[in-house]
């Protein structure tokens, strides 16, 4: 039995300019951005820009141009919005995963720091900062 449609995906896309060390791509990613030491399940798609850095992102996950994510586990229909910072800084190494719960709208320029996790479908305002290890429900 076929998971999502997997096998129904287009095969993985690298943009000219993209980038991808040691990672694994399955169908229907599309990478125009930075993936390194990670894994992006089928739909993931990864902006001019962005910097996708030791994460595992489900199925249709959108990463926004110059977004950075290092250290994340983000579950299904998720979309990260332009400038957005998530996690540990980017070519770190952190102790702590930030969890991103499925469904959310990740806005534009938000900094969510490391080990922070926020819940599926969250609703009404988004602070600025996320401080490392907050809950945001």
């Amino acid at each position: 039995m076929d998971h999502r449609g997997i096998r129904d995906q287009e095969p993985a896309l690298l943009e000219e300019n993209a980038v991808v060390q040691n990672s694994l791509l399955y169908n229907g990613c599309k990478v125009a951005g930075s993936v390194r030491n990670s894994i992006l399940f089928p739909g993931v798609h990864v902006r001019q820009g962005a910097v996708v850095e030791n994460s595992v992102l489900f199925f249709d996950n959108s990463i926004g141009e110059n977004c950075r994510l290092n250290t994340v586990v983000s579950d299904v229909n998720t979309s990260f919005g332009a400038g957005a910072n998530i996690g540990a800084k980017t070519g770190s190494v952190a102790e702590e995963i930030t969890v991103i719960g499925w469904n959310n709208e990740v806005p534009d320029n938000i900094r969510i720091g490391a080990g922070a996790v926020v819940h599926p479908r969250r609703k009404g305002k988004w602070p600025e900062y996320v401080r490392p290890g907050e809950v945001l429900k």
